[in-house]
């Protein structure tokens, strides 16, 4: 009886308000830095509540602008961040506790929008350079946005490569049984059309245009400048990529986070990756794009906490949501033709000794992406606060 007094004592606590959870994954095992801490550093009246959500890595109650809000780290990968996940709706009861949701985080993105080949010039084996002209790369870079409420589980079905036809970073994969639900579950996650969550991720989109973004650091526009030159060259086109030191905010006609198992690079997974992404995105919003329309957001959490949102029967009904990840590295490196072969392979010495070690890229990268995501999600309360 004591135990059972105590916990509801609890859960009244917990709806006492309405509160905005703001999720991150990495608590900041890979550059030193947590996905939270610049949210955490900007949170007024703060409490850590860490032992009463046992499957996350950290919750800490607060206000940002006198907003009330919650900050979770649910640990890596769409296991953990469901777990959590699904902790935080229990312990707030569902839409009695809960306003929205907001996970921000970083993640590999394509180097170029639609691809560095277009889908057909891909398939036919990339025999030739790129057909698209220097005017027609629209390159992604560390820092762009991608803010969302649609994800996907890109891993879904078998996929194999095609040996009988094998062309290093141009040989296609063969998959299968990405539709066979009975099989694999479900491999697609998003609101239905026109709900709230969309509203939401709106309403972060126009936060990101009123917000006041760093400038991208010159030590990651040096590696920025190797890095698309080689790609440049692998690629047989002319000349140099713009430079631009703001972020580029794709929103969810453009991009939706693909979950995998694991981290992965190529240009055959990208590919597959903008296939898969441009069909979940006409599904959700009934729209017509193809791989050429969209980049691929490559991340590991977003089907694990959207499938628990997602289950209005356990929430109490819908909770709005939306994601927000911000590029912190490409998917694959450059590619340099193989002289004895022909085929396009991965370059995995474009980085020069002077600029460091590719760990180092990455890490400036994942510092960087952090900062830029941070900085709409503080935006975003900033203006809510004076609503």
């Amino acid at each position: 009886m004591l135990l059972e007094a105590l916990l509801m004592s609890l859960a009244v606590q917990a709806v006492a308000v309405k509160r905005s959870i703001i999720a991150t994954a990495d608590p900041g095992g890979f550059s030193g830095v947590s996905e939270g801490k610049y949210i955490l550093g900007n949170m007024t009246n703060t409490e850590n509540i860490t032992q009463a959500l046992p499957y996350c890595a950290l919750a800490v109650e607060g206000q940002i602008y006198g907003v009330d809000v919650t900050l979770i780290t649910t640990g890596i990968g769409h296991d953990n961040s469901a777990a959590c996940m699904e902790n935080v709706v229990t312990y707030y009861i569902g839409t009695l506790g809960i306003k929205d949701v907001v996970y921000l985080g970083t993640s590999g993105f394509s180097p170029v929008m639609g691809g560095v080949f277009e889908s057909s010039q891909f398939k036919a084996g990339c025999s030739e350079g790129s057909s698209r002209k220097l005017g027609d790369i629209k390159p992604t870079r560390i820092g762009d946005i991608c803010i969302s409420p649609i994800s996907l589980l890109n891993g879904c079905g078998f996929c194999e490569s095609n040996d009988e036809s094998f062309n290093g970073q141009c040989t296609s994969l063969k998959c299968s049984g990405r539709n066979q639900s009975d099989v694999f579950g479900k491999c697609s996650f998003s609101p239905k059309q026109n709900s709230a969550s969309f509203d939401l991720a709106n309403s972060y989109i126009a936060a990101s245009q009123q917000a006041l973004f760093p400038d991208r650091p010159q030590r990651i526009e040096d590696y920025a400048s190797s890095y698309w030159g080689q790609v440049l060259q692998g690629l047989g086109i002319m000349g140099d990529v713009p430079t631009d030191l703001q972020p580029t905010i794709y929103n969810y006609t453009m991009c939706a986070e693909a979950a995998e198992y694991d981290l992965w690079t190529g240009l055959p997974k990208d590919q597959l990756c903008r296939e898969y992404t441009s069909q979940v995105i006409d599904n959700a919003i009934n729209s017509a794009s193809t791989a050429n329309d969209v980049t691929c957001v490559s991340a590991l959490e977003g089907p694990g906490w959207m499938k628990i949102l997602l289950n209005e029967a356990a929430t109490g009904g819908p909770i709005p949501f939306t994601g927000i990840r911000a590029h912190s590295d490409y998917v694959y490196w450059p590619m340099v033709r193989d002289p004895s072969t022909g085929h396009l392979v991965s370059n995995d010495s474009w980085c020069p000794p002077s600029l460091g070690t590719l760990n180092d890229f990455m890490v400036q990268g994942y510092r960087h992406a952090i900062n830029i995501a941070t900085t709409i999600v503080l935006k975003h309360f900033e203006l809510q606060s004076k609503n």
